[in-house]
């Protein structure tokens, strides 16, 4: 019994497909094999039976020991058709000619490994592009956080027009801030003052918008809260960092500012308030 045929029927022995004139055949040719050889059969043997342990409880059919047969064969001739092509150049595979059969399932199966070593150097482009869309995406944002900085010391500048006003309030100690309390989630306020602005002071508000119909006025109040006195009788508030200018003269330190709603005439609840301070 050949080898072939030692490998054909360990299959069927491993399956339980031979009757028992083939299992007592087979036994005698596997004794007398070379060791290699019966270790060889008894790993496929082996192999064979862990692969049984998945396959559903049905009886065979009349056909199965044919079917498992020519597939153990088309194994083998492929098998020993890819031994014999190794190492063999292409022009004594002789790609011009036509090629059929198993040989042209060898080639077919080279097609797999192309197409792996595109994916990994896909893969490898994907992450040399994605680093580069990293580093772009973090310069882009870094950009765009030094454009809002310098946007936003560009409206702190232009709120105060006046290079003396604005070298008062960064470098003069006698400048008083006062800064106000908001009602209003994502609205705030101060109030600065200095004795060299002849009585005058400047409120700035961010995040102040007047809804229509609604204005601001800014408004004294009283120590006992009662009487008010108004001091800008409508200002301008469209949400962004802005500048009013206030009169003071005849206003005590102490007093109470306070930016209220007006609508149709009627004062609302005051949105910033602050104690002013007078140097």
């Amino acid at each position: 019994m050949t080898v072939r045929e030692l490998l054909e029927n360990a299959h069927l022995d491993a399956l339980g497909l031979l009757d028992d004139d083939e299992r007592a055949a087979f036994e005698r040719a596997f004794r007398s094999a070379p060791a290699s050889v019966r270790a060889q059969i008894r790993d496929e043997q082996s192999r064979w039976a862990r692969m049984e342990s998945c396959l559903p409880r049905t009886e065979p059919g009349e056909d199965l020991r044919e079917r498992v047969l020519a597939a153990i064969r088309s194994e083998i001739d492929l098998e020993s058709a890819s031994e014999a092509l190794v190492g063999l150049t292409p022009a004594e595979l002789g790609d011009d000619a036509p090629i059929s059969g198993e040989v042209e399932s060898i080639r077919r199966r080279k097609v797999p490994a192309f197409w792996q070593g595109a994916a990994v150097a896909m893969f490898c482009v994907a992450l040399v592009l994605g680093g580069a869309f990293a580093v772009l995406l973090r310069d882009y944002t870094n950009i765009t956080q030094q454009s809002r900085q310098t946007a936003w010391m560009e409206r702190g500048v232009s709120v105060f027009r006046n290079g003396d006003t604005l070298r008062d309030v960064l470098l003069d100690p006698s400048s008083q801030l006062s800064q106000m309390t908001s009602s209003i989630a994502g609205c705030s306020g101060s109030v600065w003052t200095n004795p060299n602005w002849e009585g005058f002071a400047f409120v700035v508000t961010d995040g102040l918008r007047a809804p229509e119909g609604t204005s601001f006025r800014v408004i004294a109040i009283s120590e006992d809260g009662v009487t008010t006195t108004t001091l800008a009788e409508k200002i301008e508030a469209n949400g962004s960092l802005q500048r009013f200018e206030l009169n003071l003269n005849g206003v005590a330190s102490g007093t109470k500012l306070a930016i209220v709603p007006v609508v149709n005439g009627q004062v609302g609840t005051p949105v910033l308030t602050c104690t002013v301070r007078l140097g």
